[in-house]
């Protein structure tokens, strides 16, 4: 699975025109969902955390994404927003996180699919650094000091080296080389 380019510029005048980016079709469910997947999986190696991610089937031109479909995907980018952000990314909540179906009830529009595919990219951009970052080694021991060693190397890239973990009452420690 690879990470495929977003599209984050859809416009009014996309619909007004008719052309390719004014229908929400089966490539970009594809796209999206596998953006979506691809970036909790990064999140997974790189953070060491797995976090929740509702598995959807890929549609078809027989079959078609449905209301809880949507509602699943949403949910799933929300967990990685806030989880990231909570690393001090600030990445800005999606506008609406719960459709309905039903005749009378709002739609996702070409902002909304916009957003979605900005959010993915925006964590995807925050994680991506982070996987030549951070390099654990060490046993964790109850009550002791987390040392992170701030090591610069002759890449553009300063390296932490995590060594211990820090628990209730253990405050970290930095340590420049």
């Amino acid at each position: 699975m690879s990470y495929l380019e977003p599209v984050t510029d859809r416009s009014a005048s996309d619909i007004v025109a008719k052309n390719s980016k004014a229908y929400f079709n089966v490539l970009d469910w594809i796209r999206i969902y596998g953006n979506a997947l691809y970036v909790n999986n990064e999140i997974a190696t790189v953070l060491f955390t797995a976090l929740p991610f509702t598995t959807i089937s890929y549609p078809t031109v027989n079959s078609i994404p449905k209301v809880a479909d949507f509602n699943a995907l949403i949910a799933n980018i929300e967990v990685m927003r806030l989880f990231v952000n909570g690393f001090g990314a600030a990445v800005s909540p999606i506008t609406v996180l719960v459709w309905k179906s039903g005749f009378g009830e709002a739609a996702p529009s070409y902002i909304d699919v916009n957003q979605w595919e900005l959010t993915i990219d925006l964590i995807k951009q925050f994680v991506d650094p982070l996987s030549v970052n951070y390099i654990i080694c060490g046993l964790a021991v109850t009550g002791s000091q987390m040392i992170l060693i701030k090591k610069h190397m002759l890449l553009p890239v300063t390296v932490y080296i995590i060594c211990g973990v820090a628990t209730a009452g253990g405050d970290p420690v930095m340590d420049g080389i």
